[in-house]
């Protein structure tokens, strides 16, 4: 394999895991994000239905029964009369406990002209709850005014993420494979193109050397044919000497 095609192939399968990377951790974000519609989704449910029941139970009550202030009471008694803050805090926490959802949250019900609050338990996450995206109006129990029911959950983020946990860990460990199995990859590649290229080296010095006592062997044998060689025993000697050496150094080498 020459260097080129093995820079082709790194690059082409670096491309490929980046590729992979991106599109693991796209799909992990966008099933987060499924999962968060999700959970809000089934809190505006929840709102709704609580309203619903609300609207079933034909009753009014007094700033007695309400537990409130009676200046304050007057003030949104459009409200206050139809809402009573135990029974709106009793079917909150029913309607979020049947979801299974053991988090810790807020709500407020307020004023939305003039951001007044209400009742609730997040008079102090007032600001939170007057940004918060899971709210529903109160406009079918009191229509003179615009009243909202907001509800704050601090560990959103947390509950979403719990929910999903397995897939970002099972999604890290495919990544963490493949991220594996692609430096083992090409670490092997490598390595091999090495032990070939070490290995055609040495074939090709062991050759050159086998070639020199071989050729010198040959050489020597033939003159040791000749005439004017086998009447003279020096150089007969000599070259047979020469053929000894030779011969020595090829079972050396071998």
């Amino acid at each position: 394999m020459s260097r080129r095609v093995l820079t082709i192939i790194i690059v082409l399968t670096s491309v490929s895991l980046f590729a992979a990377l991106v599109t693991q951790l796209l799909w992990v974000r966008d099933a987060g994000q499924l999962k968060a519609d999700q959970f809000d989704h089934s809190i505006r449910v929840v709102l709704k239905s609580v309203v619903n029941q609300i609207m079933s139970i034909d009753n009014r009550f007094t700033p007695e029964e309400a537990g409130i202030d009676s200046a304050f009471y007057w003030q949104h008694v459009d409200l206050l009369s139809v809402v009573q803050p135990k029974l709106l805090d009793s079917l909150l926490h029913a309607e979020i406990k049947s979801l299974k959802i053991e988090s810790e949250y807020y709500y407020a019900v307020y004023h939305e002209e003039d951001q007044i609050f209400i009742m609730g338990n997040g008079e102090d996450k007032l600001p939170q709850l007057l940004a918060s995206p899971l709210h529903i109006s109160l406009t079918c129990l009191c229509q003179s005014d615009n009243y909202i029911l907001a509800v704050l959950f601090p560990n959103q983020r947390s509950l979403v993420i719990s929910s999903m946990i397995v897939l970002p860990v099972m999604s890290g460990l495919f990544l963490m494979v493949l991220v594996f199995s692609f430096f083992f990859t090409i670490y092997f590649i490598i390595r091999q193109k090495k032990l070939t290229e070490m290995k055609a080296d040495f074939v090709n010095n062991l050759t050159h050397e086998f070639k020199t006592p071989i050729s010198t062997i040959s050489v020597t044998s033939e003159i040791l044919g000749k005439e004017q060689v086998v009447n003279s025993p020096e150089k007969v000697t000599r070259y047979a000497k020469i053929i000894y050496d030779e011969n020595q150094r090829l079972k050396n080498m071998v």
